[in-house]
């Protein structure tokens, strides 16, 4: 089989001289107004045009976190505009992984489960692209939150000539080039596409990226940079500066606290060194946090216990080489002391001991915070991460950084102290906190650098004595800075951590209990859902999820009064609570017919308030006309029979809801009615032009790739064996009898070796809004290797010269676990002509899973504004007279306008409005 990172739709297009993403055209905005409809309650969040976030009520469960999360990306992925084919299991984080257990309760239970997704196409991946899912560790494990930082690949292809050789000598002299990294060493490239970032996104293009080292992290000329380079000529794409520094941006008054300012500014005492490895001999063994530690000795005899500035988590070095240790004697069994700058007077010492103290308590507020973080979780001696270098001493003066893999402080001089203290430690840490969750630093990682001294301190002023004012500190969080932010990075990062001082403030006026622990938790764990450089109000959806209790955050959270006023003051509000919902039973109606009114159920339930009977109306309005609003027929208290007015055929009525609350506020759905409505159209007929149930045959052509060995399609009644058979049907779906499956027979019979495809006859979608309606059958999730192929629904509107993807079923997912699912696609106007055709491939590339398909009932209708026997009826009203005339050439001049194409060659031109006059002229029967 082949495995679930590897597109089967990439097999196919590769023999048809296409890429993958040549199929991936979704309609987004059409995706995004089914889900919203489908998902009452949810919300959607943009940046640049694009949806970035879905958040607010529960729109996907299942059995596991893994199962929420396929139901949504087989029902809610399009609004994406990305296919599935293109996902993988895992994230940018640092540590790849695909689930993560999320924001602990105080009982040390979790409440949620991160589910990942990396994107790739043809194996190569998006460089930092990842969809992030989070479901609530509750029953059904409802999916509440989606976060994309998924590309739009859109038409890219994939040369495959560059990717087998990329220019990557040239990137190295390129990158060699820049200004400071002559000489600089490289890390060995990797193949991706590269779109852009988070907060910009760019046309796609395969590149190489590696990493630009000069010098080294104790010199003050070192410099680190990632590069992405055009990998067919080498050129730079992109470059950034991984040495993350805090550069002094003036002086900021504040209070002195004792505690937190820098080294010059307070008296050392002594302090416990937590988690230090301490050496007897062969025997080692690390102490505990207050720096208690017990070694394993034989014996009773003296010997000579040894320690330096490194421990469990972290290792100093001043500034290229290890921290010296410090050897003493013990006596066995009786407890003493070894005692690090024991008399106070060695700078470079007492920047040791700070560092490694401060260091491990940063981490170990993260760790508390979210068990589970990316890479810091490993990040040890003997774990997959290893131990955390930190440097002090560092050449140069008043500053400090992050570069990736370390923190470094420098020494005093300069007018600054020396750098390695309390929350310039923690803000550096900070920088790794951010890089190790999947995010890019920008002024988001300057800002929760930041938080983390904040956070710790539990007061506004960070660095106080940086620059050897122990009055003052450099920034403070006790800001009035306002989203958005475009300011210098430093300064633009006091926006969070100005948004968690506020937050902060607002608990302790409100009383929060543990209002420290909350708020750790709820900084750290949305670091991890964080992409990007910027800070934006994503924070606020994202610190609400976490806090949420009931999976519908839109219904307002336990802490949602104070973390709104907390975010408020910075122009980073919390999304309006829910005040009531609305739901319509029945469906709303795609299209009506002309002259006759059309009527449905609408339900309106209370949510954070109470619905107030009797207050249930209906705003509608004509094509380009004004509103009118009416009051809807209530049959039971808040349960309504709303009704659309008549109007002729080709019209459009555009429409939205209004209800009142027992408090008499208003609520709409669309919840920012009218900049959003719901609509639907007028057509006179809605004709099926084709349907097949499979009991004859109509024409369809069945071909087979290379290397298919079994499981061809074949229209046969599937068998109704079920002893041994784990995926194929037993019954066609309509009762028909027969239907399209492959390889029938009383066993599995499955798909192997590679592909085979169902090909329609040609179909006339002309002369309206046609809708192509199927029921299939699909499993992959038996046997040694499942979930690892697709399925896949093409159409073409040039009897078969071309195809655009229609839909993707697989690699995994509810609807890839056998089941008929009917599904209906209203085909794009490119694709409706009267050479259309749709066609199914099902694949098994490889071995191990047992793949199954089948098709049945597929029918395409056209829904018209033409009567068969008296065409010039335009308006539908029975007649045939002026108004007809108006009504034909207000659709005429109307883009768009069902009807327009009134002899049905797909296009609107003056033939049209001529066959419009013959027929107008003709009397009817």
């Amino acid at each position: 089989m082949k495995s679930h990172s590897t597109s089967v739709i990439t097999a196919l297009l590769l023999a048809s001289g296409l890429s993958a993403s040549a199929l991936a055209v979704i309609d987004v905005n059409r995706a995004a107004d089914n889900f919203a409809q489908a998902n009452p309650g949810t919300a959607f969040y943009r940046e640049a045009g694009r949806i970035t976030s879905i958040y607010g009520n529960t729109f996907a469960t299942g059995q596991t976190p893994d199962a929420s999360a396929e139901a949504f990306l087989a029902n809610g992925l399009d609004v994406f505009g990305v296919p599935v084919t293109q996902l993988v299991p895992g994230s940018i984080a640092a540590d790849d992984a695909h689930l993560r257990q999320m924001m602990p309760n105080d009982d040390g239970s979790m409440r949620f489960t991160l589910v990942a997704y990396r994107q790739q196409l043809d194996n190569i991946p998006v460089m930092g692209a990842d969809l992030l899912l989070l479901t609530r560790n509750d029953p059904g494990y409802p999916l509440v939150l989606a976060r994309n930082n998924l590309r739009v690949l859109g038409d890219f292809v994939v040369d495959a000539a560059v990717a087998a050789n990329p220019a990557i000598a040239a990137a190295y002299t390129a990158a060699d080039a820049l200004p400071g990294m002559a000489g600089a060493a490289f890390t060995p490239a990797q193949l991706v596409i590269w779109a852009g970032t988070y907060d910009h996104t760019s046309a796609p293009v395969l590149a190489v990226t590696f990493e630009a080292t000069s010098g080294m992290a104790w010199m003050n000329s070192y410099q680190k940079h990632r590069i992405v380079a055009d990998a067919a000529s080498g050129a730079i794409l992109h470059d950034e500066n991984l040495v993350n520094q805090i550069d002094v941006i003036g002086s900021i008054q504040g209070q002195s606290t004792t505690g937190i300012k820098a080294a010059e500014c307070n008296a050392e005492a002594l302090a416990a060194l937590p988690y230090v490895k301490v050496t007897v001999g062969a025997n080692s063994s690390f102490a505990d946090v207050n720096g208690n530690f017990s070694v394993t000795n034989a014996g009773s005899a003296d010997v000579s216990a040894s320690a330096g500035v490194r421990g469990r988590y972290f290792r100093v070095f001043s500034p290229s080489t290890d921290a010296p240790p410090i050897a003493q004697t013990f006596t066995p069994g009786v407890s003493s002391s070894i005692v690090f700058n024991s008399a106070n007077t060695d700078q470079t010492r007492r920047a040791e001991v700070n560092a490694y103290v401060q260091a491990n308590v940063v981490r170990d507020m993260v760790i508390t915070a979210l068990p589970t973080y990316p890479t810091i979780a490993n990040q040890f001696e003997g774990g997959a991460g290893g131990l955390f270098r930190v440097n002090v001493a560092v050449a140069g003066t008043c500053n400090a950084f992050y570069d990736g893999t370390s923190i470094n402080f420098y020494s005093s001089g300069g007018g600054c102290s020396n750098t390695a203290f309390y929350d310039v430690v923690h803000h550096e840490y900070g920088h790794h906190v951010v890089s190790a969750g999947g995010s890019g630093q920008g002024q988001y990682g300057e800002g929760t650098g930041d938080c983390m001294g904040v956070l710790l301190s539990d007061q506004p002023i960070l660095g106080i004595g940086f620059q050897s004012n122990c009055n003052a500190g450099i920034r403070t969080a006790a800001n009035t800075l306002q989203y958005p932010q475009s300011s210098e990075i430093h300064s633009a990062g006091q926006l969070i951590s100005g948004c968690v001082w506020s937050t902060r403030n607002a608990m302790v006026a409100a009383a929060v209990p543990n209002y420290q622990t909350l708020l750790k938790r709820l900084c750290v764990n949305a670091v991890t859902l964080h992409r990007g450089t910027e800070i934006t109000p994503q924070i606020t959806i994202d610190w609400l999820t976490f806090d949420d209790n009931d999976g519908n955050a839109g219904n307002g959270t336990p802490n949602y009064a104070t973390i709104n006023a907390g975010f408020s003051a910075h122009n980073m509000a919390a999304p309006a609570i829910s005040l009531l919902t609305f739901s319509y039973p029945d469906g709303k109606p795609s299209s009506v017919l002309p002259g006759v009114a059309s009527s449905f159920r609408v339900d309106v339930t209370s949510v954070s308030a109470t619905a107030q009977p009797g207050t249930g109306q209906i705003s509608y309005k004509i094509n380009a006309g004004p509103y009118n609003t009416v009051p809807m027929s209530e049959i039971t208290p808040n349960h309504y029979m709303a009704t659309l007015p008549t109007i002729l055929c080709g019209d459009t009525i555009t429409y939205y809801f209004r209800a009142q609350t027992t408090s008499s506020t208003i609520v709409a759905d669309p919840a920012t009615a009218p900049a959003t409505t719901f609509s639907t159209f007028a057509a006179t007929s809605n004709a099926t032009v084709f349907n097949d149930n499979f009991q004859t045959n109509q024409g369809w052509v069945v071909t087979n790739g290379a290397g298919l060995t079994s499981g061809t399609w074949a229209r046969a009644v599937p068998s109704a064996q079920t002893t041994g058979r784990t995926a194929p049907p037993t019954a066609d779906y309509d009762a028909s009898g027969m239907c399209f499956v492959t390889q029938n027979g009383d066993g599995d019979f499955d798909i192997d070796g590679g592909s085979t495809t169902l090909t329609s006859p040609a179909m006339n979608a002309t002369g309206g809004t046609a809708t192509l309606t199927y029921a299939r059958w699909y499993s992959n999730d038996t046997g040694g290797g499942p979930n690892a192929d697709t399925f896949v629904v093409e159409i073409s509107g040039n009897n078969g010269s071309s195809w655009s993807n229609l839909e993707t079923v697989g690699p995994a997912g509810p609807e890839a676990h056998s089941g008929w699912f009917v599904k209906s696609f209203v085909i794009p106007g490119a694709q409706a002509t009267n050479q259309f055709k749709v066609r199914f491939t099902a694949s098994d590339i490889g071995t191990g899973s047992v793949v199954e398909a089948a098709v049945d009932a597929v029918r395409l209708t056209v829904a018209a504004c033409v009567n068969p026997s008296c065409p010039a009826d335009f308006d539908g009203d029975g007649s045939v007279d002026l108004f007809d005339y108006d009504a034909f050439v207000t659709c005429f001049e109307t883009p768009g306008c069902s009807g327009a194409d009134f002899d049905g060659d797909g296009t609107v031109d003056f033939f049209d409005y001529d066959a419009f006059v013959v027929a107008f002229e003709t009397p009817c029967p």
